[in-house]
């Protein structure tokens, strides 16, 4: 819902994007590890449970985050236009050289 409004601009949506790219790498990384404190119903439903473990689920879970991960990449990839664009968040820190023509006549 964040991502909806009139002051949304490229440069917020895909911090945004990026961001949520990082999470699911930060979960996947978690539930290999055996870690379901991210995810606290499954946390909830795992301490109720006697017959089921985090191990008995682990590889659907990853396998769903790695799926979602690349899904996001199909339809919004978003790295090549992410250092496009570097230069209008960190204008210091970019040299005129790599610039293209069009955005150095700015």
């Amino acid at each position: 819902m964040s991502m909806h409004g009139r002051d949304e601009t490229y440069l917020t949506l895909s911090e945004k994007l990026k961001a949520f790219k990082a999470k699911l790498r930060l979960w996947k990384g978690k539930i290999e590890r055996e870690k379901a404190a991210f995810f606290p119903l499954l946390n909830l439903f795992l301490e109720d449970e006697e017959d089921v473990s985090l191990l008995d689920i682990q590889n659907i879970i990853v396998e769903h985050l790695e799926k979602l991960s690349d899904e996001f990449d199909r339809y919004i990839p978003d790295e090549e236009l992410h250092e496009k664009y570097k230069w209008v968040r960190r204008p210091f820190n970019v040299q005129v050289e790599d610039l293209s023509e069009e955005e150095s006549s700015i």
